[in-house]
């Protein structure tokens, strides 16, 4: 009889630890993360972007809508500055341009340049009066903060009216290059 009692005492300790409560068995967590690169481009078009997904931008923006000829000035919107961006703190974006000089290579005698202002979003580059980069958008008005930030803003030109009718008969071009840093 002793022994058992012995043999359910040991069965009662054991069974006692097969059906105790562990501490922390109950829950567990996994701790997942991922990282998103950056994203920061600049594409000038013929038509504003409407769109808001990644997807739609490189539609909108592919090779076959990017301006790559000579846009005459004219009244009105010349062409847009597509922006996407996804720094939190913004990205700012400066505008410069040379003066318009004469196209034509066979005959280099024309070195009269046309003076004329482009205005982009927040700001405008004179080639008669700047000479360094002039900041068109700035970073508090393009940061990504409820998602990817993703406008079209319209360029536009006006020639210098003087330099226009002084100028001797030829083609005329002047380049205007858009940069961006990250903030």
């Amino acid at each position: 009889m002793k022994k058992t009692i012995a043999i359910l005492l040991v069965l009662v300790i054991a069974m006692a630890g097969v059906f105790a409560d562990i501490a922390g068995a109950a829950s567990s967590t996994l701790n997942l993360t991922t990282q998103r690169t950056g994203i920061q481009y600049l594409a000038i078009t013929a038509s504003e972007f409407e769109g808001n997904t990644l997807a739609l931008w490189n539609t909108a923006n592919a090779t076959s809508n990017l301006l790559t000829a000579d846009v005459p000035v004219a009244d009105g919107t010349l062409a847009w500055l597509n922006l996407i961006n996804n720094n939190r703190a913004g990205v700012d974006v400066y505008v410069s341009a040379t003066q318009m000089a004469s196209t034509d290579t066979t005959d280099t005698s024309n070195t009269y340049k046309i003076d004329y202002a482009v205005s982009v979003g927040e700001g405008s580059f004179n080639t008669a009066s700047n000479t360094e980069e002039v900041k068109i958008l700035s970073a508090a008005n393009t940061k990504a903060v409820a998602g990817l930030f993703m406008e079209s803003y319209a360029i536009t030109a006006v020639v210098d009216s003087d330099d226009f009718e002084q100028a001797p008969a030829d083609t005329y071009r002047g380049i205007v290059t858009f940069n961006f840093a990250s903030i």
